[in-house]
């Protein structure tokens, strides 16, 4: 298991330098050209506006001070971009289970190369799911990348619709149900 300390930060502790940092590591996971404007607009545009959104949580992945690691997400809802995207590929029933119930949307989870299968991930995952006082939670990932969609699948994820284009790039959308915790105020059969 990996040394790596995880870490829960608000939306007024995402500092510039901290963005910095963090874009940095997006364009080495997502394997952006060093002259792409995407991570900076990323970094600097779409996470501080997610970083408004409902149930927005954000963690990072530390090991000697060095980001090698984040995850966040947030409730989504109709009107977000991505999840006008999923909505669009699914069917009415689709739809009824997992968007009308507004479920946590995991918008992105990275680690950085040199520190994979180390359990990095699945400790990321696991502690943003942690707790939620939502019923299910969604992500979609490029139907090309085989690793993610078999760790999702170890992670008790599944597909709700293998084939949707979003961002240009075909994607398969997955679901995973979530337990409700007692301290949430709901019952979890305990």
């Amino acid at each position: 298991m990996s040394g790596a300390e995880i870490r829960s930060l608000s939306p007024t502790e995402l500092s510039r330098p901290l963005l910095e940092e963090v874009g940095a590591l997006y364009r080495v996971v997502w394997g952006f050209p060093t002259r792409s404007d995407r991570p900076h607009r990323w970094a600097e545009e779409y996470l501080p506006q997610h970083a408004r959104s409902e149930s927005f949580r954000f963690l990072l992945a530390l090991r000697n001070g060095r980001i090698i690691g984040y995850t966040y997400g947030y409730t989504s809802h109709e009107g977000q971009w991505t999840t006008d995207q999923i909505i669009c590929a699914l069917d009415p029933e689709a739809r009824a289970e997992w968007i009308e119930p507004r479920p946590f949307e995991v918008v992105t989870i990275a680690v950085d190369p040199g520190f994979q299968r180390q359990g990095i991930g699945t400790r990321l995952l696991t502690r943003l799911l942690a707790g939620l006082p939502h019923s299910r939670a969604i992500l979609w990932t490029e139907a090309e990348r085989r690793a993610a969609l078999a760790f999702y699948a170890s992670q008790g994820w599944r597909a709700i619709v293998s084939d949707v284009e979003i961002e240009s790039r075909r994607a398969v959308v997955l679901g995973k149900p979530l337990r409700l915790s007692r301290l949430n105020g709901f019952l979890d059969g305990e």
